[in-house]
């Protein structure tokens, strides 16, 4: 096995040393300067192979089946698409930004307009279709793993988070401090520039 790959390096590494005849003749017209055709020992399969092997056996033993790689076969139903996602309104962040930027207006006396310029150059596409594919392998390769485990040792694998942050008191009082440094500074900014 290491022997093909021993003559594949020595090839590789003498590649700047060796010129070739056209038609990719393999005979070197000059002479090498290192040792070659020398001995590679063979020490057999990798231990970590071997051991690989090993394992695979004996889980086939324990199982009573042999197992069969067959690429696309059997595979599991994909995950539900187009299924109804719920519409809850607004994200408060987003409200609550709309809030401030009305407030700001107000105590200004000027509405923010954005408009793009003419001269702006085309935006990139958007809503374009994203193919789906599915589940990951190795997502799917896991939960397999993971049913097979549970099935095996007959117990449900139950994930239970440990929640350690501490919740913060309810509907406590909250100081007002009028509006922030970088707010007012901003406000200013925009007074200026307009």
């Amino acid at each position: 096995m290491f022997k093909n790959y021993s003559v594949t390096l020595a090839l590789v590494s003498t590649a700047a040393a060796i010129t070739r005849e056209p038609l990719l003749a393999w005979k070197p017209t000059t002479k090498s300067t290192h040792p070659v055709d020398y001995f590679v020992p063979n020490f057999g399969v990798d231990r970590d192979v071997s051991l690989t092997h090993n394992n695979l056996q004996a889980s086939e033993g324990q199982l009573g089946h042999k197992w069969n790689v067959t690429p696309k076969k059997n595979l599991p139903k994909p995950h539900p698409v187009d299924y109804y996602v719920p519409n809850f309104g607004i994200d408060r962040d987003v409200t609550q930004t709309q809030r401030n930027l009305g407030e700001s207006e107000n105590q200004l006396g000027h509405k923010w307009n954005v408009t793009p310029k003419k001269d702006q150059p085309k935006p990139h596409p958007v809503d374009y279709y994203v193919p789906n594919f599915g589940a990951d392998r190795d997502v799917t390769g896991t939960r397999h793993s993971l049913n097979a485990a549970e099935k095996l040792e007959n117990h449900q694998w139950v994930l239970k988070p440990k929640d350690t942050t501490p919740k913060p008191p309810k509907d406590y009082r909250v100081a007002d401090f009028g509006l922030d440094a970088d707010v007012l500074a901003t406000q200013s900014h925009i007074k200026n520039s307009e």
